[in-house]
């Protein structure tokens, strides 16, 4: 596979949401194979689809909605490892 920048299906992706220190890396996924515990996110899901398309560096904000609250985060993407 050819390396890319831009984060696709299967890209290993390190988040950094603001606010929090310590980064979060994961792997994006189809559906079938999302297990967020075990770091791989549905390109379905908001986080994924907020992601796919983003390149390193790029900040992504992301809406959703927990409890009947809506929860806006901004992340910024790094580099990650084994990429």
């Amino acid at each position: 596979a050819e390396f890319t920048d831009e984060v696709i299906i299967g890209s290993r992706v390190t988040v950094v949401e603001k606010g929090i220190d310590q980064p979060e890396e994961y792997r994006l996924v189809g559906a079938a194979e999302a297990n967020p515990r075990d770091g791989k996110i549905s390109i379905e899901s908001p986080l994924g689809k907020a992601l796919l398309g983003a390149k390193v560096g790029d900040k992504v904000k992301i809406k959703y909605v927990r409890n009947n609250l809506t929860k806006e985060v901004t992340v910024t993407l790094a580099a990650s490892k084994g990429q």
